[in-house]
């Protein structure tokens, strides 16, 4: 029960999100603020759907079961939260003309470093 609940609810905040998404781009009249903030919180959620939705289409394809366990749905919405964080955060620091190599290394070595973290934890 709590996959499905989870499924509802990625993908109705993902809808929404990119409504947001396609509404703050064709905006006519933006104040700068509420743009960039409207812009990246409805990409991160937008990209998060899409990798999350993409992830769980791969443990449903390749699970021996109807549906895929809790374990499957909440390692893609870990991963999904992680590599979108990482998209926002590049797309940023693009935007702001401080993305390069070195940098870009970092953010990975962070994500991934992260990413074991949360995995030895559990």
């Amino acid at each position: 029960m709590r996959t499905r609940v989870l499924l509802f609810a990625v993908f109705t905040i993902s809808l929404f999100a990119l409504g947001v998404l396609i509404t703050t781009i064709f905006n006519t009249a933006p104040g700068p603020f509420e743009v960039l903030t409207l812009f990246y919180i409805s990409f991160f959620l937008t990209a998060f759907g899409a990798i999350f939705f993409t992830l769980y289409l791969r443990y449903y394809l390749t699970a021996p079961t109807v549906i895929p366990g809790w374990q499957q749905t909440a390692a893609s919405f870990r991963i999904a939260v992680l590599i979108s964080s990482l998209l926002s955060i590049m797309l940023a620091l693009q935007a702001s003309k401080l993305l390069n190599l070195g940098t870009v290394l970092v953010l990975v070595v962070a994500v991934v470093l992260l990413e074991l973290v949360v995995r030895r934890r559990q």
